[in-house]
């Protein structure tokens, strides 16, 4: 509650005050840079001290890399699978099917909480992950075509 004129605030010792960073450790961010400064919060009431510290982090592209898009490709790869099994091995082709969605919806959503909350921006990702999706799903019902066209065309040698 003490303004400028009552209370001034400083770092004792500038950027030195700040101290750990350099063993300070993220799963997603390294702090590049980081530094102190004062400044002045100015309200209806009056100005106010205020004391900053400034950081700048980088992201760690292999963390994304190694979490993200190394499991969806594995996963669209995955889909694909199901084109060398047997048409007849119904079990095998839908177990495969339902298995990479779900883990695909699975991978979208843990993607999407990681990241910061942008909910009206698309971010590339969230495109990146919607293609694979496109393309695992897209397996799962060239399954239902196929199987459906041939039981149609066993339906068709039957009534001949």
């Amino acid at each position: 509650g003490y303004n400028i004129n009552d209370i001034m605030f400083y770092w004792t010792r500038g950027n030195e005050s700040v101290s750990g960073l350099d063993t300070l450790q993220l799963a997603q961010y390294t702090v590049e840079d980081h530094y102190t400064s004062v400044s002045e919060a100015v309200y209806e009431t009056g100005n106010y001290p205020r004391l900053v510290f400034h950081f700048e982090l980088k992201r760690s592209i292999l963390y994304f890399i190694l979490e993200t898009y190394v499991p969806s490709s594995l996963l669209v790869v995955l889909s694909w699978v199901s084109f060398w099994i047997s048409l007849s091995s119904v079990p095998a082709r839908i177990c495969i099917g339902v298995t990479t969605v779900l883990t695909m919806t699975t991978l979208m959503m843990g993607a999407r909480t990681s990241l910061p909350n942008a909910n009206c921006f698309i971010k590339a990702i969230d495109v990146y992950l919607g293609i694979c999706f496109s393309f695992i799903f897209g397996a799962l019902i060239e399954y239902a075509v196929a199987h459906f066209c041939s039981l149609s065309h066993m339906d068709s040698h039957i009534f001949m």
